[in-house]
């Protein structure tokens, strides 16, 4: 089994690369020093779950997708990442409505993929403080 600073490290290599952002950028809009960020983007250390949240919330996914290995969220367009970032911060009454929107697109499409990732997102969004 891959270890979890390894799969962290593929995870946020990937996401940057999604993204077209470098580290040097990534640390200064979150305000990581270089040498602790370099140390997760080399799988030398783990970061501690304050971080791991921080960038979720940069990149606009939860934090599975930093953390787990093969996770569904793959290859978000610019404009999907963007609506999930507005969920994000969202009132509950635009939430409800959204989520009532999405599950009756699974319902009808029978999408389990879909269900699993917004089940993610819902869970996600659920522990943010």
């Amino acid at each position: 089994m891959t270890e979890n600073k390894t799969i962290f490290a593929q995870n946020l290599v990937r996401l940057m690369e999604q993204r077209n952002v470098n580290a040097t950028e990534v640390c200064q809009a979150l305000k990581i020093k270089h040498n602790t960020f370099s140390s997760w983007v080399n799988a030398k250390t783990f970061p501690r779950i304050d971080k791991i949240e921080l960038l979720s919330n940069y990149f606009g996914v939860p934090m599975s997708a930093l953390v787990e290995e093969n996770h569904v969220v793959e290859d978000l367009t610019p404009r999907e990442l963007q609506f999930l970032q507005a969920y994000r911060h969202a009132d509950f009454v635009t939430k409800s409505a959204i989520d009532r929107l999405i599950a009756y697109y699974i319902a009808i499409n029978e999408d389990n993929n879909l269900k699993e990732f917004w089940e993610s997102i819902k869970e996600n969004d659920n522990k943010k403080p």
